[in-house]
């Protein structure tokens, strides 16, 4: 079980997790890229199918996987499933500089060489074996790389402070790590649990997900919720009010307690439902009118209001406690700067001060952008990538330790909202700083996730890093090969591959937007005012020990409603099943039937695609 963890670690990197991780880089890539290429989806699923495949094949040539080869085959896949577009990005961009739309904002001449190759004959041609695309390529993958490092050292960090000082519970970790612990123990019951859930998540997803991937109608349920705006608009004008029908968000609430559950439900419904109405009656929503749907209400209400109380509260929620805690900060820096027992299996020393390698990496990748784009006030290029980013990183892995869902910055038009905001504040008169690596996201706290997922497998945090990057270039590599093939096939966007052809121009005309306006997204009163609220607020709740989780809250505010609203259903479901069952029960098998449920769906969505995918193909052959 995931609660006895066991200080005798392995090394799971063995030439069997290695073929484990190269199988879905070789077998599932093709497939995910032409997916994405037809339908702008991917096989989200692969990670979990792979495990299952390699798990059985062991257990049939009488050699079982072991716990530590199980999480590195499921984890390594997983994180590199993002690498899998790396190459198609690069077309994006060429596309982008050769597009009327690029040329009619002016924008086509002021893109740097080394971001796109300005030789019209790579276009016409669609191939990258030419030396105008050395430097792009070469600068960016290099990019990537440094930007990887400061991840991985911000993930120690947050690891070092809220998993092993503050132990704070990664409700999502949990279940994580049951999948892989469920399929290679022996306990029969907690099988028998894991596949009777499996079944059931497969039998609701045929009904719901299959039937529109196969189909192109809809399925039992509309996804990704049921919208009743229609219902409660005559009522209530501008508030919004649905349930998730995924069930695997529903199952969510499985696992968390019910103070987070409620605290984020509550804080959705006074945002989406409550404050929305209050908004259109005040005159401040002026964007909402009659008959917006569910999404439409949460993205307008999120841009015209809701995203300046969001980073207000949520700068509170994560940094209060540890304001609150000092030791918590004192003992995780002290520990930053030597080596914990538990890492040095590893044998990778460099990582005795992960602090120290986010600055040195960090202050490498804002000299770069400094050096690319000289003009720029360099302050604001550190703020961003050092200051905030590290800011950032704690925030959304204090909210994932507490409540299993990040917390981030939204995005505006494809761009990040800081990055804009820097950019902005610096007069943006330096047109090379929109094509810098001006690097910030949560990324730090993802790997904190997945170090605390190692550390319930019994798997070295370092051996996963290495095992990470031993497979990094092979999947750029890969990434390559396949995108010169589909490239070289038909040209990207086409016919033969219509998503890009309907997606990159409504990202090129919000990126042409971006660089030639300026955004008045954030409001610095409102921003403030909210902080203060919150740190008001948070403090009187402390005072009284009124039982609310503050960060859950937060993270509901930027949740649309009928995701927390079926989180907090699932806790009220969790809540049935243990009084009829028996809370020992419950508490024993919780995070299996959640992990049997993404296991279970994932099969469905998986093969339902790739049947979807031969369909587009055999058509595509004659082409």
């Amino acid at each position: 079980m995931v609660q006895n963890v066991s200080s005798n670690r392995r090394d799971g990197l063995t030439w069997r997790s290695l073929i484990g991780i190269l199988y879905p880089l070789i077998v599932m890539q093709p497939a995910s890229i032409w997916l994405y290429l037809t339908t702008g989806n991917m096989l989200s699923a692969s990670s979990y199918i792979t495990l299952l495949l390699f798990v059985w094949i062991a257990k049939y040539l009488g050699s079982p996987l072991s716990k530590q080869e199980s999480f590195i085959i499921y984890a390594v896949g997983a994180a590199l499933s993002g690498e899998t577009l790396v190459f198609l990005g690069f077309i994006n961009g060429m596309w982008f500089r050769n597009s009327p739309i690029a040329k009619t904002f002016g924008i086509a001449e002021i893109i740097p060489e080394w971001c796109v190759p300005k030789n019209p004959y790579l276009w016409t041609k669609r191939t990258f074996f030419d030396p105008s695309w050395a430097t792009p390529i070469l600068l960016a993958l290099f990019f990537s790389f440094l930007a990887k490092i400061v991840d991985v050292s911000i993930g120690f960090i947050t690891y070092r402070m809220f998993v092993e000082v503050e132990k704070l519970p990664f409700p999502m970790a949990r279940v994580s790590a049951e999948v892989i612990i469920t399929l290679i123990e022996e306990e029969t019951k907690k099988k028998w649990v894991l596949m009777i859930s499996m079944l059931i998540a497969m039998i609701y997803s045929i009904m719901v997900h299959a039937t529109p991937i196969l189909s192109g109608s809809s399925g039992l349920l509309p996804l990704p919720w049921t919208d009743w705006n229609h219902y409660v608009e005559p009522l209530f004008p501008g508030a919004s009010l649905g349930i998730a029908t995924d069930i695997n968000v529903i199952a969510g609430g499985f696992v968390l307690p019910g103070i987070v559950s409620t605290s984020m439900f509550i804080g959705s419904f006074v945002a989406y439902f409550v404050g929305n109405a209050l908004l259109v009656k005040m005159g401040l929503f002026r964007d909402w009118i009659h008959g917006l749907n569910i999404m439409q209400t949460y993205q307008r209400s999120y841009l015209n209001f809701w995203i300046n109380p969001i980073i207000g509260l949520g700068l509170v929620a994560g940094l209060y406690p540890l304001v609150k805690r000092p030791n918590t900060i004192l003992n995780s820096v002290a520990g930053l700067f030597k080596t914990s027992s538990r890492w040095k299996e590893g044998r990778i020393t460099v990582l005795r001060s992960p602090f120290i390698i986010f600055l040195i990496v960090a202050t490498v990748l804002g000299i770069s952008a400094s050096i690319l784009a000289p003009n720029f006030p360099i302050w604001l290029i550190f703020l961003l990538t050092i200051g905030w980013h590290l800011v950032l990183n704690l925030i959304s892995a204090r909210s994932l330790g507490v409540t299993g869902m990040p917390f981030d910055v939204p995005t505006v038009m494809g761009a990040r909202l800081d990055t804009l905001a820097i950019i902005y504040a610096g007069g943006s008169k330096d047109p090379n700083i929109w094509f810098a690596p001006l690097y910030v996201g949560t990324g730090g706290s993802g790997w904190c996730q997945s170090f605390n997922v190692a550390r319930l497998c019994e798997t070295s945090p370092t051996v996963y890093v290495k095992a990470y990057f031993v497979a990094l270039p092979i999947a750029w590599l890969l990434s390559f090969i396949f995108v010169q093939i589909y490239w070289g096939i038909a040209p990207i966007p086409s016919g033969v591959y219509p998503w890009p052809a309907v997606q990159w121009p409504i990202e090129a005309v919000q990126r042409a937007m971006l660089i030639s306006g300026k955004l008045t997204l954030l409001n610095p009163q409102t921003l403030i005012g909210s902080a203060l609220i919150g740190l008001v607020v948070q403090f009187l709740f402390d005072l009284i020990h009124f039982p609310f989780s503050f960060i859950a809250f937060s993270t509901g505010l930027a949740t649309p409603l009928p995701s927390s609203f079926g989180i907090f259903l699932g806790w009220l479901i969790g809540r049935i099943v243990a009084h009829f069952l028996g809370k020992e029960w419950w508490d024993k098998y919780r995070f299996t039937i959640v992990a049997g449920f993404a296991l279970g769906t994932g099969i469905v969505v998986t093969t339902s695609i790739c049947v979807a995918l031969l369909s587009k193909f055999m058509w595509a052959l004659p082409y």
